[in-house]
């Protein structure tokens, strides 16, 4: 008797696990994805100016892609319950420190923004740049995307370009703002129960259906 129960509940586990991850990978990971992608437009939205090509409102289709990749590549279930590493920070380039200003990475450069900022920047821009050094001098694979850099307030009156533009009009949005904990803001308040219990209950009713 002791046989048969252990039979039926080692099947009954592997039943869970199979439909855990029917229902975290179909229905759970894509509604947490959706309060991320709220917190994410409510938080970071109309911050950075619209010439600013890293400004978030950009670049949510990548963000998004990369969530996605993280549920599919990060997620765990095991005996003792389920883990997966949405808002991954090796994936964000959060280890990466110092983070750079000129990344290339627009991921990484979330990580800049989300870290938040002390201190002040401005935005360069390849004319920006050619007006102080000359027709010809931006280089294209320079920069972030090719379309600018950062440089701290401080070096941006220090290198005089404040002749050709002032600190104001070329700002960085970010600059002074806050850490952004847009995924602890959507995790906070995501209620789990109704996906674990659909999980329990189709693994439940597989495990009626079969022949033990």
């Amino acid at each position: 008797m002791a046989k048969e129960h252990t039979k039926v509940k080692n099947l009954f586990l592997r039943l869970l696990k199979k439909h855990l991850k029917k229902v975290l990978t179909e229905e759970a990971g894509p509604a947490l994805i959706k309060k991320i992608l709220d917190q994410y437009e409510l938080e970071l939205y109309g911050i950075a100016a619209a010439t600013d090509p890293t400004a978030p409102e950009y670049w949510v289709n990548e963000f998004t892609e990369l969530l996605y990749a993280d549920l599919e590549e990060t997620m765990k279930i095991t005996g003792k319950g389920f883990s997966f590493g949405l808002g991954d920070k090796e994936a964000l380039g959060y280890l990466s420190r110092p983070l750079s200003t000129e990344s290339q990475d627009v991921l990484k450069t979330f990580s800049f923004i989300l870290e938040g900022n002390v201190g002040e920047y401005a935005w360069i821009t390849p004319d920006l740049y050619e007006a102080k050094r000359g027709p010809g001098s931006w280089d294209p694979d320079w920069g972030r995307f090719g379309l600018g850099f950062l440089i701290p307030e401080e070096e941006f009156y220090l290198e005089g370009w404040d002749a050709y533009a002032s600190f104001d009009s070329v700002r960085f949005g970010f600059s002074g703002e806050p850490p952004k904990d847009i995924f602890f803001n959507a995790y906070a308040d995501f209620d789990w129960t109704p996906y674990i219990v659909k999980a329990v209950e189709g693994a439940a009713k597989e495990l009626k259906g079969k022949s033990i």
